[in-house]
């Protein structure tokens, strides 16, 4: 394990990825764009700067990340494996967990509160409980759908869970797996990836625009009323995190990049990653820090029926046919304090 990563500049194209954004912050020119060459005077949030880099290059398909207390949790399919870190450089690998209950796992998220880790299984549709520091692993919810995604709401720590349909909805459970909301989701937001709650109760949510072959973040109500969505085109969008100052980051995947706008969704900061295709990301409100997991998935059968999966991670599979090992990274972003508005 180093502390830098080498760039890989191919990237995947596939029928619904967007095209390149013509005018705004997005567009070819201003995509090329250093953290250092943004213009203080228009930022209304603080940017970020790399701090760390943990390389991981003895697993495949890296699919889920979180942070719990001193350690880092990276989840593995192939064999399904939860490889436990110090989240301190140079960040040692202190345990590793086989997860032989989990046939397809697909998303992770963590409960400080209640000291769990959640994962997905795209294969069977549950979610499983994982308890630290015991590991003891326990069937938590069924009759979940794909995305197969997860995000934990604060203060009160319920369980956030995006069910594509007809129509799609968001599901927030308690953590006895009992229901406490259901809101479905506009038409206009097709094939939704991931949702986080702000502070003021609405969500985030990246997911495809009905109708175009754009990927954009929507600002939806509690009551399930778009408030606001992104101008500019993304390429298929996955993970997002908010920060208490209320900006939202998005793992912009097929891009290479993490894309940060502010609380209206109007300005955005973009950050480069060093590795292949960002996917997974935690925001840590109490340190400032964000962590973003990056990296490939191998050529694999994962369980997921293939219509069910987004023409995004069919590419990705093409791409990477002739590795045998995903080599990806948890890599750590601070708030970099000399860049104030």
């Amino acid at each position: 394990m180093g502390l830098c990563c080498s760039k890989q500049k191919k990237t995947p194209k596939n029928d619904i990825e967007a095209p390149e954004a013509s005018v705004g912050l997005l567009n070819e020119k201003d995509a090329k764009k250093k953290v250092d060459d943004v213009d203080p005077e228009h930022v209304k949030f603080e940017p970020f700067e790399q701090r760390g880099v943990l390389h991981i290059e003895d697993k495949t398909s890296l699919v889920g990340m979180a942070i719990l207390g001193p350690n880092i949790y990276v989840l593995s399919m192939n064999p399904s494996t939860l490889s436990i870190y110090k989240k301190e450089e140079p960040f040692e690998k202190i345990d590793e967990v086989n997860l032989k209950e989990i046939n397809t796992p697909w998303d992770m998220v963590a409960s400080p509160k209640f000291q769990c880790l959640y994962v997905t299984d795209g294969s069977t549709n549950n979610i499983f409980k994982i308890a630290i520091p015991s590991n003891e692993v326990k069937s938590w919810l069924g009759d979940i759908s794909y995305p197969h995604t997860l995000s934990i709401t604060d203060p009160d720590e319920h369980v956030l869970v995006v069910k594509n349909g007809k129509p799609s909805t968001l599901e927030l459970y308690d953590h006895e797996a009992q229901p406490v909301n259901r809101i479905e989701l506009p038409d206009k937001i097709e094939y939704p990836k991931h949702a986080v709650r702000t502070s003021a109760g609405n969500f985030f949510i990246s997911g495809k625009t009905k109708g175009e072959e754009s990927w954009r973040v929507f600002e939806v109500s509690a009551e399930g009323k778009i408030q606001r969505e992104t101008t500019e085109s993304l390429a298929e969008c996955y993970h997002l995190a908010t920060t208490a100052e209320g900006t939202v980051t998005v793992a912009d995947c097929w891009k290479n990049r993490i894309l940060v706008f502010g609380p209206e969704l109007k300005q955005s900061h973009e950050l480069k990653v060093e590795t292949q295709w960002p996917r997974r990301m935690q925001y840590l409100n109490s340190e400032k820090l964000m962590y973003v997991l990056t990296g490939e998935k191998p050529k694999e059968e994962t369980g997921i029926k293939n219509e069910e999966k987004s023409d995004g991670e069919k590419a990705i599979a093409e791409k990477v046919e002739d590795r045998g090992k995903a080599i990806g990274a948890v890599c750590v972003y601070g708030i970099r304090e000399t860049a104030k508005p």
